[in-house]
């Protein structure tokens, strides 16, 4: 998902294996230079004259990665090198209030204030700096085209296919897309594309974000792909083998927000963003206990808990009640990708992000679900420099996966 623009000049994207939400290109702060997030799809030719896709090792370079939430601005510095991702600095700062609108940053100073200020006191002084975002308002659709020869006939493509469907202005969008699977219509062999279509309006925020702080920006990243990439790196969560040939469901739990990434066979297939979250639950206990808010959020943290084995009480009923209702909207969606790829089921189902700290809810999601279900704690490929005392990474998953770079 390369995105970000500056300047007058385009730089030419750099090439990769499927699309732009593989790796973005590399960005600097130089006044006369465009900077365009921007990638499309390179081929290289088979035995057979077919064009397919490349593959490509991650790059070795030293970044931080940004994971800007509602609650928590999650920081994490590190670089990937012979698979192995090794993490200098891991860490996350309170974030300043109302800072985000459905993905755009809206209080640039403050989070501007907030990193510096960070970055300084942690000694980081690595420059480069690779974000991640997620929306409701960015929008998912497959598309079925034919193939052909040129990158830019099949951009063209997409991007009419688009048009067909969508009453927007493309202009006030980035189109990415990827290619999923090859499909026979009509006893045609064509492709099957997932196509992003992301706001310019965030990636303006961003530019924004990084214009301030005097820092250059390297990526912007969707969480979804984040997700992806930390597990087709990784082959153990939680020393359990992470089966890449299964269909798996990644839910990323945050405070206002839900964000499903469903991956087939190690490409992301669906994604979807549901706008709910962990304050929904801090609400209900304040209002049940009549305590402020923090007080409420730590007591959901320390004394809640969901599981199949819970104590039953006014509070853990209450929660279990709102997370029945989260639980509803991801069994739909589960029905969902299961109608309309042709009864494909979801193997396992992992979560991450700060509600999934929540005692008992992996139990109470593969309950309600009926698959397997299992929280991130572990990812078996992160090595961390000795001074960090890091025991669980639920909540940095897509700031690591921003330091993935294909």
């Amino acid at each position: 998902m390369g995105l970000f623009k500056k300047g007058t000049v385009v730089e030419e994207p750099i090439k990769s294996k499927d699309i732009d939400t593989e790796e973005f290109q590399r960005v600097t702060l130089e006044p006369k230079k465009e900077s365009i997030w921007t990638k499309e799809i390179t081929f290289k030719k088979s035995s057979k004259g077919r064009k397919e896709e490349k593959a490509e090792k991650p790059t070795s370079v030293k970044l931080v990665g940004i994971d800007i939430g509602t609650s928590y601005i999650k920081v994490v510095e590190g670089k990937v090198k012979g698979g192995k991702i090794h993490i200098s600095r891991m860490d996350k700062i309170p974030s300043p209030k109302d800072i985000l609108s459905d993905g755009v940053i809206e209080q640039v100073d403050a989070v501007t204030l907030a990193i510096k200020s960070h970055l300084k006191s942690h000694g980081i002084k690595t420059k480069e700096l690779a974000f991640v975002s997620s929306s409701s308002t960015v929008i998912s659709r497959e598309l079925v085209v034919p193939y052909v020869d040129k990158e830019e006939e099949l951009k063209s493509l997409v991007e009419y296919e688009i048009q067909q469907f969508l009453c927007i202005n493309l202009n006030n969008y980035e189109v990415q897309f990827m290619k999923i699977a090859d499909v026979v219509v009509d006893g045609i062999e064509k492709q099957k594309i997932l196509a992003i279509i992301y706001p310019k309006g965030i990636i303006e925020s961003y530019k924004d974000l990084t214009t301030r702080m005097l820092l250059n920006p390297y990526a912007l990243d969707l969480t979804n792909n984040a997700v992806k990439k930390v597990a087709n790196l990784a082959k153990f969560f939680n020393a359990d083998l992470l089966d890449k040939e299964k269909t798996n469901m990644f839910i990323d739990l945050g405070a206002k927000t839900i964000n499903i990434s469903i991956v087939n066979q190690g490409k992301l297939d669906f994604i979807r963003t549901l706008p709910v979250g962990g304050e929904a639950i801090d609400m209900f206990i304040s209002n049940n206990k009549d305590i402020p808010i923090e007080a409420a959020e730590k007591l959901k943290m320390e004394q809640v808990d969901v599981g199949r084995k819970r104590e039953f009480n006014e509070i853990n009923d209450g929660v279990a009640m709102i997370v029945d209702e989260w639980a509803s909207d991801i069994n739909r969606i589960v029905q969902f990708y299961a109608n309309k790829s042709s009864g494909k089921q979801i193997d396992y189902v992992y979560l991450y992000g700060g509600t999934s700290k929540l005692k008992g809810l992996d139990d109470y999601v593969e309950n309600r679900l009926r698959i397997p279900t299992a929280n991130i704690l572990t990812v078996d490929n992160l090595e961390f420099d000795k001074d960090l005392k890091i025991t669980t990474v639920e909540e940095y998953i897509n700031a690591i996966g921003a330091l993935i770079r294909l």
